[in-house]
């Protein structure tokens, strides 16, 4: 049985958010297996949600929610 990350994102929306997150998970060899987001133009907040292969990442969710907190 495979095992997934789900990556849950909301911050202020602005250009490349979706280009930065993937482009650092294929960086790390992540599978990216479903995504969704969107913007709330009301109150300018993007929203993301991934689901990510775990064994394709090779680090801890733990160790994912550093480097992309950085």
């Amino acid at each position: 049985m495979s095992h997934y990350y789900r990556l849950v994102v909301s911050c202020p929306d602005q250009v490349g958010i979706v280009a930065r997150v993937s482009s650092f998970i294929a960086q790390q060899g992540g599978s990216i297996t479903e995504a969704s987001q969107h913007s709330d133009l009301e109150t300018g907040r993007f929203f993301m949600r991934y689901e990510i292969l775990a064994d394709s990442l090779g680090m801890s969710a733990e160790a994912l929610r550093t480097s992309l907190s950085q």
